[in-house]
């Protein structure tokens, strides 16, 4: 029988609590989640509407959005620093034992889903 384990990575997976540095630099200290909330649901009413939106796209949308609500101006490369750690995250520090402990295959789909990481 073949096991697999499918995952979600941001949130789940890595830890996106680097982030809350960039965000206290641009004046939005505390508001990480809501901003990640908004991304999402840009992201997601593209996908459901048939407008596909890309998470970098989404991400950036979302933190112009925030920005404005609290009445901050935001530079394009701001942004497009906040948008570059995502790359970068790391892994939260249970997540390694608990793909290892996950049996022979676990599969993280990334947005879209395609490309497939595996581990191991």
């Amino acid at each position: 029988m073949v096991k697999v384990i499918a995952f979600d990575v941001n949130e789940t997976l890595l830890d996106l609590r680097p982030l809350d540095l960039a965000f206290d630099r641009l004046g939005l200290g505390g508001l990480r989640a809501q901003w990640f909330a908004q991304m999402l649901q840009i992201s997601f009413v593209g996908g459901l509407t048939g407008d596909y939106v890309d998470f970098s796209t989404a991400q950036r949308a979302a933190l112009w959005m925030l920005a404005e609500r609290q009445g901050l101006t935001v530079t394009s490369q701001e942004v497009t620093e906040v948008v570059s750690l995502m790359s970068s995250l790391p892994a939260h520090p249970e997540v390694a034992d608990a793909l290892s402990d996950a049996g022979p295959t676990s599969s993280v789909p990334t947005f879209p889903p395609w490309p497939i990481a595996s581990w191991p």
